[in-house]
């Protein structure tokens, strides 16, 4: 099966990087993925895979097996972010759109592997469902995607993630065995309405930019002082914005950022207490406050059971030295992952491959305008998505 997986991929090499270079090109963001979705479709349709919309541009591609089984769903996230571009590279997007966290990587990795998967479907012990999915970077087209059905008939699922700026050599896969391997994530806006006045005379209006400074600094005290050592929590603020003018006291300021938790109870608990706090002092000072969530996810779990079997069979396809086992927080990805609520509906595994390490000149981080990857990692990608699919179901009891 690995030969075979191989001798494909030689015959796509050029197509992999011709697939990756058009869609960063092209990059666009949230649901609004118009282009890259029918780009998608076409070629699924090309080589000959069962294809539809689903929802708002996500896509979905189905291989059904010729032998009764189990279904795996494998899904690559397809948005890019709203950043200008400053790589110099040739095929450079221009439009102030970017694929600075590798959704072009995983969405041609997927489309390679479907090209593998294609080929097999006399094999295949099962159905292959592939789900591209949109606005994974505003944490809502995977809880979209769920809402119209894509899990139906799904019994596992699997997901992949480019990483960049590390030690780790190119190719190498890591897997994340201290759960959740993805924190929860809650983006928030506040806005803390006070009375605006002119700045000579404070004492007849209500100041709301002393009030956001005191909220800020005193929900700090629940990371410090509420939480237990081994809770995992971060709060970060991003944007405060309020006032236009150095001599008059502002009507209302707002806070925007996010909260992250490795764990669901800590994560209750404090949105609870930035709530209770939040609001509290905005009494005490005679404001107003309203907190609105924007967008949110919960925590990442890979399933125990899915995780052994695809280090097992990594290993197969990789060799033994180039299959990281991740055992401790501080060498997990700590940015959040719409994937979340998948594997919060059924058993689930999200893997990491290194597409770009420092030695080779790849120093910037994830969300830079700068940022580049490793093409030499598509390959790799390609052959994880469609190894595991298939070995998965070949070994399914």
């Amino acid at each position: 099966m690995i030969e075979k997986t191989n001798l494909i991929l030689k015959q796509i090499q050029e197509r992999l990087i011709l697939h990756r270079r058009y869609l960063h090109q092209n990059a666009e963001t949230g649901f609004n993925t118009i282009k890259t979705s029918k780009y998608i479709y076409n070629t699924l349709c090309s080589v000959g895979v069962e294809c539809r919309f689903l929802g708002e541009n996500a896509v979905v591609g189905d291989i059904k097996g010729e032998k009764n089984g189990k279904t795996v769903l494998l899904r690559a996230d397809i948005d890019a972010l709203p950043i200008t571009e400053q790589t110099g590279l040739p095929y450079a997007c221009k439009h102030g759109n970017m694929h600075a966290c590798g959704h072009d990587m995983h969405t041609a990795m997927l489309l390679g592997a479907a090209e593998i998967l294609q080929s097999m479907g006399n094999e295949l012990y099962g159905n292959i469902r592939m789900l591209f999915q949109p606005a994974e970077e505003i944490l809502s087209g995977a809880k979209a995607a769920i809402e119209n059905g894509v899990l139906n008939g799904v019994d596992y699922a699997m997901t992949l993630h480019v990483m960049t700026a590390s030690d780790i050599p190119t190719g190498s896969v890591l897997l994340s065995y201290d759960s959740p391997s993805a924190p929860s994530a809650d983006f928030f806006e506040m806005k803390i309405f006070g009375k605006g006045c002119h700045g000579s005379s404070p004492s007849i209006g209500i100041d709301p930019i002393s009030c956001a400074c005191r909220i800020v600094t005193d929900l700090q005290h629940i990371k410090a002082y509420e939480l237990g050592i081994h809770d995992k929590a971060v709060l970060t603020f991003g944007q405060i914005s309020g006032g236009n003018s150095a001599n008059a006291i502002p009507d209302e300021v707002t806070l925007r950022g996010t909260l992250r938790c490795f764990d669901e109870s800590a994560r209750t608990f404090y949105k609870q207490r930035f709530e209770e706090i939040s609001e509290c002092i905005a009494k005490a000072f005679r404001c107003k406050c309203k907190i609105n969530y924007t967008s949110c996810c919960p925590c990442l779990v890979n399933d125990a059971g899915l995780l052994e079997k695809t280090s097992k069979f990594m290993t197969e396809l990789l060799g033994e030295d180039n299959v990281i086992k991740i055992k401790d927080t501080k060498s997990k990805i700590q940015g959040s992952e719409d994937f979340a609520y998948i594997s919060q509906a059924m058993p689930s595994v999200s893997v990491a491959i290194a597409a770009g390490s420092i030695k080779d000149g790849f120093t910037l981080p994830l969300h830079n305008p700068k940022v580049t990857f490793d093409e030499r990692a598509l390959e790799v990608g390609c052959k994880v998505f469609a190894y595991n699919a298939i070995k998965l179901l070949t070994t399914e009891e």
